[in-house]
């Protein structure tokens, strides 16, 4: 069994769960200008706190002033002001759930330009203390991804315990990012609302210890279960019917089993409110379930919402109170009992809860947990034991770009792509273009082999965000900080190339971005065969790791680099 214990926070609501879970329960929203960027009158759940501004020094001690001194990047402040919060010895393992990280790096101009999300990771290895420091980047599901990810190593004994942090700040770069998809509300958001017209972000950092071992105090929780998928549907916007969250949901749920209670992802928008409801509808017809989401109350907090999400969970398990809609007036079509202006006691029986995250790319999360004692009906292990990966067949694609296209059109031709799914590629990234061909000749070379809703991508590579980060901030700053552009913005997100390949080869299960500090931190296959330069990025000391136990196949794709490659893994269960 797995455990989540010792949560910490760091909100524009409170800076301790109990805080935060109060003003969930009282519908309050923490939302106001910021006073590092100019935000054009919009308001955005900032953490003030940790603002270098005398009129907010009074709300701490001496020692917690000291922890983000003037001048140290956003993320850097969220993080040390986390850190206060937490025991002092912490566990050897840390995954970061992180979208931009050290983004204020990127738009200062430093020289060389750093991949801010790797940036942040080296800095919370070390301000954690962690032997082992590893990112995941699955968009808007990352902080739920990070949680599983660890779970998944505990179950399987590979470690006893694991710290999980989720960290984004607000900043002008999402801003006009998400802005430029017009995802963004003139007033603030109205998650599940029938006059919901899009998001408002905000800034958080949440931490939580996953272990094998029964916490024996404190708030925690079981983590009964967890579901991923990939709607492999559009870059940008949900399946609108919801089929593939309800099946991330599926995969989370024991058997015949409905939970007491639903913690939504809720952005506020149009299509991922009602794709939301709709796979409720789908996993659990009849059933009209309590639900919320707290983007109501500070906004869309990124890699940090589904850490959140996780504690708040807790706090719901630990009470049994559960939380109002906040900026709720009148509830969408489907919503109409499930959401409710006022907090809510739910029965003495009430022992578990579901929490959803969805991201750019169609990426879906499930995460249920349960009371610590509780024994589900028909629950299986999160993990099976693994054995030693078998590396079945891989290709690279180390052509031209202008020579792309060509072989994009013969596979085509050949019946491998189809001119559907693959109708933007000319205009896809150099990376894109490369993830495709090699996934898709990797798929033409494995046959019946090829199983696509049970291959889990996973994208690996040394240089991340490094160059479509500054390029996106350029093109910003020279055309006047009017307006972004949203086909630059979603290459900011290191997933995405990962999510072209599931839209073009129709691939739905997980996918995600991983990253170590040091590539001796990744999963590193000795066998396969790479070039010295190719096998920097894949280590040669460890077995391949990191990936989820609900799916047989592996998919790890490299495309951030100066070369793409594919290779895929069959897993035997023991």
């Amino acid at each position: 069994m797995t455990y989540l214990s010792s949560p910490a926070i760091v909100t524009p609501l409170g800076d301790t769960p109990e805080a935060f879970f109060r003003a969930l329960l009282e519908g309050r929203r923490g939302f106001s200008g910021p006073l590092h960027f100019e935000a054009h009158g919009r308001r955005l759940g900032v953490c003030h706190q940790i603002d270098d501004h005398e009129e907010f020094d009074e709300r701490y001690s001496e020692l917690e002033r000291n922890a983000f001194p003037p001048r140290l990047p956003r993320t850097h402040r969220l993080l040390n002001a986390l850190r206060l919060k937490l025991p002092g010895m912490l566990p050897r393992r840390l995954y970061l759930a992180t979208t931009v990280g050290d983004i204020d790096l990127v738009t200062a101009g430093g020289v060389p330009e750093p991949d801010s999300p790797q940036s942040l990771l080296a800095y919370a290895k070390e301000l954690f203390g962690a032997e082992e420091a590893l990112l995941v980047s699955s968009a808007c599901a990352s902080g739920q991804r990070a949680i599983c990810l660890a779970a998944d190593a505990v179950a399987r004994g590979e470690i006893d315990s694991a710290l999980v942090v989720g960290c984004d700040q607000t900043s002008e770069f999402v801003t006009s990012g998400f802005g430029s998809l017009s995802a963004l509300t003139d007033d603030l958001p109205r998650p599940y609302d029938v006059n919901r017209s899009g998001m408002t972000l905000g800034e958080a950092a949440a931490a939580v210890m996953v272990t094998g071992e029964r916490p024996a105090s404190g708030l925690s929780a079981r983590m009964a279960g967890y579901g991923e998928s990939c709607d492999a549907a559009h870059i940008t916007a949900p399946d609108a019917q919801g089929t593939w969250l309800a099946e991330a949901i599926r995969k989370a749920m024991p058997e015949g089993l409905c939970p007491t209670a639903v913690i939504g992802h809720g952005t506020g928008t149009i299509y991922n409110d009602q794709a939301e409801l709709n796979a409720l509808q789908i996993a659990f017809p009849g059933h009209c379930l309590p639900l919320f989401s707290l983007k109501g109350n500070i906004g869309h907090t990124l890699g940090a919402t589904g850490v959140l999400q996780a504690i708040a969970a807790m706090e719901i398990l630990a009470t049994r109170q559960f939380p109002p809609q906040a900026g709720l007036e009148t509830p969408a079509q489907g919503a109409e009992h499930a959401v409710a202006t006022t907090s809510r006691r739910l029965p003495a029986d009430a022992h578990t809860v579901l929490s959803l995250n969805a991201g750019f790319g169609g990426l879906n999360n499930a995460l249920l947990l349960t009371d610590l004692d509780i024994s589900l009906p028909g629950e299986s292990p999160i993990a099976k034991t693994l054995s030693r990966p078998e590396l079945l067949d891989m290709e690279f694609d180390t052509t031209c770009e202008e020579r792309l296209g060509e072989e994009r059109d013969a596979l085509v031709a050949r019946g491998v792509l189809s001119t559907e799914d693959t109708a933007d590629f000319r205009r896809a990234s150099l990376a894109v273009k490369h993830a495709i061909l090699a996934a898709a000749k990797l798929k033409e070379r494995m046959g019946n082999a090829w199983r696509p809703d049970e291959i889990t991508i996973i994208g690996f590579g040394g240089n991340g965000v490094r160059h479509s980060n500054p390029a996106y901030w350029k093109d910003y700053i020279d055309h006047g900080r009017r307006r972004g552009r949203g086909t630059l913005f979603v290459d900011t997100l290191a997933s995405i190339p990962l999510c072209e390949v599931a839209i073009a080869l129709q691939l739905h299960g997980p996918a995600g971005y991983l990253q170590g500090k040091s590539h001796d931190e990744l999963f590193p296959p000795r066998q396969v065969g790479l070039t010295k330069a190719q096998m920097d990025c894949i280590n040669a000391d460890r077995d391949l790791r990191l990936r989820t136990s609900k799916t047989h196949l592996t998919l790890l794709i490299s495309a951030y680099a100066e070369f793409a490659s594919a290779a895929l893994f069959g897993i035997a269960h023991l």
